[in-house]
């Protein structure tokens, strides 16, 4: 099948190389590539044309990374789409090890994979984790670099939605859930550069993007009232909690107003089957970390005296 990659990129030229780079080495044999330079000022269209001679480049004026994912979309002539951040990078077995599970699984529309902040080692055998409509507007299971996806599903879908600063994405995969088949494969292939401006570092832009993302669901309505109104609970109170953890409590309060619309047993269930025991998780997982420090800690302690 032949594997459409789209790049989007703005002002990348300390790292489009690396990306490149791991495109290149996935040994596809049918292979598109696609860069959309999303108005950079760095030279990061001419670098791309030094490493990937083949590569199609599309120049635009800045519009954010919606408009660049749209435009590499509408170029694509791929069965398959790949979407990658021109600051991430691609083990060199991704694109393979993904082929190999649409082959065995060809009603599969969509295949993400897991992801790492640093250089990935992806486990031989991952898991393969099935998810609905649900799952994904409960929390955003994708991470944009690691997804490909049928352009079947992605033509049926429409585009991703430019007025959703910060939360497109969510948005997008959201949509897909709705219409097709999605999955991920538990292995690490794909390396996740985090911006220290990005959407999930503050907080009010994302509750802002959120309750706009939500809005649109609750129209789609494919949800009954009631249930739509655990999962909306479950976000304001999950962004509230967020809030604090960065010592913004004014955010916190904000996040909590959203509340005061909704039903109050639906507040409640969302504390209940989804609040509380996602901070429970979270502390265990926090706890177990610790415990598997503290040897490290006591070994080197008498070096520190």
């Amino acid at each position: 099948m032949r594997i459409t990659v789209v790049v989007t990129a703005f002002n990348a030229s300390l790292t489009i190389g690396d990306a490149i780079d791991g495109v290149l080495k996935q040994g596809a044999s049918d292979l598109e590539l696609i860069v959309v330079d999303d108005g950079s000022t760095d030279g990061t269209g001419d670098l791309v044309r030094q490493l990937a001679p083949m590569a199609e480049v599309v120049t635009q004026e800045n519009q954010g990374p919606s408009a660049a994912r749209n435009a590499g979309i509408a170029r694509a002539t791929g069965d398959l789409v790949a979407f990658l951040d021109g600051d991430d990078v691609w083990h060199p077995s991704k694109l393979g090890r993904q082929l190999e599970v649409l082959e065995a699984h060809p009603e599969l529309d969509l295949l993400a994979t897991s992801w790492s902040r640093r250089y990935p080692e992806p486990e031989p055998d991952g898991e393969l984790r099935w998810l609905g409509y649900l799952d994904q507007l409960a929390l955003n299971q994708f991470q944009t670099s690691t997804v490909l996806a049928r352009r079947s599903l992605l033509e049926r879908v429409g585009g991703f939605d430019s007025a959703l600063d910060g939360v497109e994405d969510w948005d997008f995969w959201t949509r897909c859930a709705a219409q097709g088949t999605l999955a991920v494969l538990e292995s690490k292939l794909v390396m996740y550069r985090d911006s220290p401006e990005g959407v999930s570092k503050d907080m009010r832009r994302f509750l802002q993007g959120t309750s706009m993302f939500l809005a649109k669901e609750r129209e789609r309505g494919l949800l009954t009232p009631r249930h739509f109104s655990v999962i909306e609970s479950w976000h304001y109170q999950r962004i509230a909690v967020a809030s604090l953890l960065v010592h913004d409590p004014m955010g916190a309060v904000m996040a909590l107003g959203r509340l005061e619309r909704l039903p109050i047993s639906a507040t409640i269930e969302a504390l209940r089957t989804r609040t509380i025991p996602f901070l429970s998780g979270r502390l265990q997982r926090r706890r177990r970390q610790s415990a598997a420090s503290w040897p490290v800690l006591r070994s080197i302690g008498p070096k520190c005296r």
